[in-house]
């Protein structure tokens, strides 16, 4: 099961939800996606908005790939459960989030090796493809996780 989330922000993501309901439509594998207040509404996947955290852990737990916006809470469960992800940052030029700081936390990550990185949603397909034997923690012990982010949150503080 391929299991998509972009978090608990109110903004539209649309250009993810879309671009994953289009390859759901020509794969076999199940697609469960959490779209929150996304106004495009899935048609070849299921989907739901929100559920309880019990629920959401449990879609984390079952999935073989993550497919996610570039959130703390999905990457930290991604590596929780031992899942490959995918990150999909919002954009604010798009008027997914109020602004950039998803694109500066998937060029870290990228730049760790942490996760794959999609900055055009049109690479997904391939990227799921990629992403099947990869689990985030072939490329980033737990010590070596928390301390990158501890150090980019801090340098964020500083600006």
């Amino acid at each position: 099961m391929i299991f998509v989330t972009v978090g608990g922000t109110s903004n539209d993501f649309s250009r993810l939800v879309k671009k994953m309901d289009e390859i759901s439509r020509n794969t076999e594998e199940e697609v469960i996606m959490q779209i929150g207040e996304t106004e495009y509404k899935p048609e070849h996947s299921k989907y739901f908005k929100f559920v309880s955290k019990k629920e959401i852990q449990r879609h984390y737990k079952e999935a073989r790939i993550i497919v996610g916006h570039a959130g703390m809470g999905t990457i930290i469960s991604a590596y929780k459960y031992d899942t490959p992800i995918i990150i999909v940052p919002r954009r604010e030029k798009y008027d997914e989030h109020f602004d950039d700081h998803q694109m500066e936390i998937a060029k870290r990550l990228e730049k760790e090796g942490i996760g794959k990185v999609i900055y055009n949603v049109g690479n997904l397909k391939n990227a799921i493809k990629s992403a099947e034997d990869k689990s985030i923690r072939e490329v980033s012990d737990k010590n070596q996780l928390v301390m990158n982010l501890r150090n980019y949150l801090s340098s964020l503080e500083h600006e």
